[in-house]
Parts: C-alpha cells; structure tokens; sequence
C-alpha cells in the first residue's frame, strides 16, 4: 500500500495554555497539529488457509485543525 498526505496548516503566535501539574510530576506540552493514528497490517495467505503476519505499524495523518496537547512524565 502507498499513500501520500499532504497538508499545511498556518500557526499564528500569541497563543496561551495553563494546566495544574501533578505533585511529583514533570508537565510536558506540544502545540502542533494533532492528526490521528491508523494500524495497519500486512497479511500473507497459506496454502493451507492460514494467514502469516508480514509486517505491522502505524501511521499518523494530518488534520487541519491544531492545537495544544498536554502529557504528564515522572521524570
């Protein structure tokens, strides 16, 4: 399978965010498109019916739509 996405999307400056962070916590904060995320899977057919996994992964599409994303670490 072979698929191109192609999309640009403006950012403008002057943007703000405020978020509590946990007790013990590292608060993390990306601002960006947010796309989303599709599995895939190769498959091969035997001889005897049975399928074989070939390969696996995954894949992040763009959106036009962009905005902050907010993640916690320990460290």
């Amino acid at each position: 399978m072979s698929k191109t996405v192609t999309k640009s999307v403006a950012v403008t400056t002057g943007h703000t965010y405020s978020h509590n962070i946990s007790a013990h916590k590292y608060g993390n904060l990306q601002y960006g498109s947010n796309g989303f995320k599709v599995g895939w899977q190769s498959n091969k057919t035997n001889p005897n019916c049975s399928n074989t996994v070939l390969a696996t992964g995954t894949a992040k599409f763009p959106v036009t739509s962009v905005g902050w994303y907010y993640w916690e670490t320990k460290s």
